[in-house]
């Protein structure tokens, strides 16, 4: 069975759903959170990864991140951050790369504005953002990453799709899982099923990008071979009220 998600189809994956629902009973989460998030593991038990990610997130990790917006929302705030400095330090090593760096530009210019909306739903719920203290899923990542210069912004590119890839099935279980829970603050759903659609949208961005610098057959191979990597690096990642 498949479905789409913001133009991306779903692919049966290796993951079992029961499984993480038995995981996620077994949390010590506020209960009415356990409750719902079991409930909803349930029924994306039969959903596959979105393309061209491996395996599904955990369904135990929905029902940790509702357990603590706060540190979630702490934590999305330095993703979009980390995005936007991304894209500008791409422009920065790799000026010579004209057809990216227009792209790059937009693109840091859009994830600058997710982050002012993020910071903006901190500061209305009273939180003060905290110090950055890294992210081990892309650190993990990145050690995959090839070393000659041109071969070294291909993976990073296709490092950064991975990771967009990522956040847009999290951000989306994210928007399903608050639009469904009655409990939650009605804003919350409909704004991170709205960036799910652009960090689908940002991951489709890199490969293209990718594209310009390297054959579609090397970058098709070169995703693939990373995407099984980014499999291994998030399961290894503790479940955490995180975006990765």
């Amino acid at each position: 069975m498949s479905r789409t998600l913001a133009g991306q189809s779903l692919i049966p994956a290796p993951c079992s759903g029961e499984g993480a629902v038995g995981a996620l009973e077994g949390l010590s989460v506020d209960g009415h959170v356990a409750h719902f998030a079991v409930a909803f593991a349930r029924r994306r038990g039969h959903q596959g990864a979105v393309e061209p990610l491996c395996n599904q997130t955990p369904d135990a990790w929905l029902g940790v991140a509702l357990s603590d917006l706060g540190a979630l929302l702490i934590d999305h705030a330095h993703c979009e951050k980390k995005a936007a400095a991304h894209a500008i330090t791409l422009v920065n090593q790799y000026p010579e790369q004209s057809a990216i760096v227009t792209p790059l530009i937009n693109l840091a210019q859009e994830e600058l504005r997710h982050f002012r909306q993020v910071f903006a739903l901190l500061e209305a719920r009273g939180l003060t953002l905290t110090i950055d203290r890294g992210d081990p899923y892309v650190k993990g990542l990145m050690g995959a990453a090839r070393h000659s210069r041109l071969e070294r912004l291909v993976d990073r590119l296709l490092i950064a799709s991975l990771v967009e890839a990522r956040s847009a099935e999290r951000l989306q279980l994210l928007g399903d899982g608050l639009s469904a829970d009655g409990s939650a603050d009605g804003t919350l759903g409909p704004f991170y099923s709205r960036l799910a659609r652009a960090e689908a949208g940002h991951h489709r961005l890199f490969v293209r990008l990718a594209k310009k610098i390297a054959p579609d057959d090397d970058v098709k191979a070169r995703l693939a071979h990373l995407a099984a990597i980014e499999a291994e690096v998030m399961l290894a990642q503790p479940l955490a009220p995180r975006i990765h």
